[in-house]
């Protein structure tokens, strides 16, 4: 009879503390996406980690390069055509207005961009007697490789999608909220099932945290090893690096937080273990 009680009393704590850990893991996930996803100064951080304003700049000087040489410009004529200040200073704005939906992305200073390539392949016109060259043609390739600027550092469809999911950052915050007060609400109610029994209560915050901590790490983990996230093909490659790192930091803060959850479980696994043998001695 005594057997069936303690089981009877030990299945609603069981299912209790099962809720408590995903209400738990669920909470963790969406204010890890407050803290990474709707986060400008997380994506300016992942910036800054990758070198991501340099390693563009060269890509777009590059590319300018090869573009050129088509029009039989060579390389040496267009180098550093595009300063790193300029890009950078577009890159800042272009993020900011991904967090800003209210904000219009404009792009600045290309004029003096366009101004500095069309002298520089007018003195080499110049300088190698190409009269056959016309001013209009100068201005058509200055124009086109502009444009070609512009598609690298502005990319459309990112502010688009961007502004779109911070459309619900109000609606995340909120969920954040309810889902972190159910979780503390539960842990409350195994506090009073269990109080007095300070070994029992350590034992099934060991359940909850030990199971969300797996329940956080693992997949994460899975992702990682397999490097499923590092698929994504784009045109230039930092982009291609800034968001593969970008992945794999949201993927690193959740197995982090889950191998915190699994640390803390154990410890009051053997706190719980240490009170009971306490008690057993008694």
């Amino acid at each position: 009879m005594r057997k069936k009680n303690s089981i009877s009393k030990t299945i609603p704590r069981m299912i209790l503390a099962f809720i408590g850990s995903v209400f738990l893991v669920m909470f963790t996930l969406l204010l890890s996406f407050r803290l990474t996803l709707f986060s400008e100064r997380h994506f300016q951080s992942v910036i800054k980690q990758t070198n991501y304003v340099t390693t563009l700049t060269k890509e777009i000087n590059t590319n300018l390069q090869g573009v050129a040489l088509g029009s039989n410009v060579p390389k040496s004529v267009l180098k550093n055509a595009v300063p790193e200040k300029v890009v950078a200073q577009n890159i800042n704005k272009y993020i900011h207005s991904i967090y800003q939906p209210s904000e219009t992305f404009e792009i600045e200073g290309l004029t003096t961009v366009e101004q500095n390539i069309t002298q520089k392949i007018t003195d080499y016109a110049n300088q190698n007697q190409l009269s056959m060259v016309s001013e209009s043609s100068i201005a058509e390739l200055s124009n086109h490789l502009v444009e070609q600027v512009k598609e690298y550092i502005a990319l459309p469809y990112l502010v688009n999608f961007g502004q779109r999911i911070m459309s619900y950052r109000l609606l995340l915050s909120a969920a954040t909220v309810v889902l972190g007060i159910i979780t503390l609400v539960i842990l409350f109610i195994l506090y009073r099932m269990l109080r007095g029994f300070m070994h029992r209560l350590l034992r099934f915050s060991s359940y909850i945290f030990i199971s969300s901590g797996f329940m956080a790490a693992i997949f994460p983990t899975i992702l990682l090893i397999n490097h499923s996230y590092t698929g994504l093909k784009m045109e230039s490659k930092s982009m291609e690096t800034l968001f593969s790192t970008y992945i794999s930091s949201f993927l690193w803060q959740f197995i982090i937080i889950g191998g915190i959850f699994i640390v803390l479980g154990v410890l009051s696994a053997i706190l719980s273990e240490t009170l009971r043998g306490r008690l057993v001695k008694r």
